[in-house]
């Protein structure tokens, strides 16, 4: 008898922990079951709890930041116009170098063409003696007929007309050869008809240089602009004429107007170009291959919704609420891009718009929005 009640309390002690064990799990899972649950569909999906924002429709221009690089309309050949070896260059011609209008940028030896000038001088002035000489010659042939013919012409060849004609064109020959060996001496300073900057050159003291042969690049100042690439789904619908311009370089701002852009896209890129040109106040802190921001600003106004990416899902679709808390998605017509604002064409009036999460979200689904504060605002 003792042997059992010895074996029924080890064993009622073991029941006693079983049961234990057992309620506890029963407990648990019944405070788990009392938790809010998202509420089902009567097509048996569960109802999904999504973000939204009241955005308001406003008329006002259009804002449009892009990235932009400084190009340069054209480049202007280092092409001296006469030959021979280089014997003087200026410090200004070096990459990157400035230069004024009209500034010598380097001298080609010069004795060749000085003594070409002496010699054209020469020609000249043989040229008016040969005349002069056919001039007497001639007036002596006319008073000679005069007095043996004096009722008759006098006939060309005995006035010598032919001669004094060879002599005049000798003396406009003789005054061309001078004009061209003064041009050729000017030419041996060589200089630029703009104040520009030179991109390259290949120009040192005691280089032999070629008439009409390139040694380096240079560019007006004038032709420095602003290039904007704008992709296929930006601005096709909005008419740039009147948009006023802005760049931005490091830390300053510059105005800027649009010179000229193209309304059909570029086949190897599928963009269209937009050139801006600067101030002249910007000049001299801009210069070709350097990148910076461009923005442009629409004298007319849009009636749009600045929205930021959060409203945004894949393909540029938004979601939007109906006053029954259903979900229809549409395609966002987006205008411009501004920084983190985005430009969408206005649907008509305010709408209600899902910030998150939308992954999953179907057309037509009826869903629970809550405020930020994640307080349920309706079902």
């Amino acid at each position: 008898m003792q042997q059992w009640n010895s074996f029924f309390q080890r064993y009622f002690q073991l029941f006693l922990i079983l049961i234990f064990f057992i309620l506890t799990y029963i407990l648990y899972f019944t405070f788990e079951l009392s938790k809010d649950r998202p509420k089902i569909q009567s097509s048996g999906n569960p109802v999904r709890t999504v973000q939204y924002s009241t955005i308001q429709e406003q008329d006002i221009p259009l804002k449009m930041s892009f990235p932009a690089n400084i190009v340069v309309r054209n480049f202007v050949s280092i092409s001296p116009r006469v030959g021979g070896r280089v014997e003087w260059v200026s410090e200004k011609m070096q990459s990157g170098k400035s230069f004024k209008k009209g500034e010598i940028l380097f001298k080609i030896d010069q004795d060749d063409y000085r003594v070409t000038l002496k010699s054209a001088e020469a020609q000249l002035e043989r040229a008016k003696a040969d005349y002069a000489l056919a001039q007497a010659e001639a007036n002596i042939a006319q008073q000679e007929w005069a007095l043996s013919y004096p009722d008759q012409p006098i006939p060309d060849l005995v006035a010598k007309k032919p001669e004094l004609m060879q002599a005049r064109a000798a003396i406009k020959e003789a005054e061309s050869t001078l004009e061209r060996a003064k041009l050729n001496l000017s030419y041996t300073s060589f200089e630029l008809p703009f104040d520009g900057i030179i991109q390259e050159s290949n120009i040192e003291p005691g280089t032999l240089v070629t008439a009409g042969q390139t040694y380096g690049q240079a560019y007006s100042r004038d032709a420095t602009e602003v290039k904007i690439q704008l992709s296929q789904d930006e601005t096709m619908d909005i008419d740039l004429e009147g948009f006023t311009a802005q760049i931005y370089v490091d830390d300053r701002v510059f105005a800027a107007t649009i010179d000229r852009y193209q309304n059909i896209l570029n086949e190897s890129n599928r963009a269209r170009e937009v050139l801006l040109k600067p101030e002249k106040s910007a000049l001299p802190f801009i210069s070709p291959g350097m990148f910076i921001r461009a923005k442009l600003v629409s004298k007319a106004s849009y009636k749009v919704y600045i929205l930021n990416e959060a409203f945004l899902a894949d393909n540029n679709m938004i979601y939007r609420l109906s006053d029954d808390n259903r979900v229809s998605y549409i395609r966002a017509d987006i205008l411009a891009t501004d920084d983190k604002d985005i430009y969408v064409k206005s649907l008509g009036g305010d709408v209600q718009l899902v910030t998150g999460p939308t992954r999953g979200l179907l057309d037509g689904m009826k869903v629970r929005i809550i405020r930020k504060d994640n307080e349920t605002y309706a079902e």
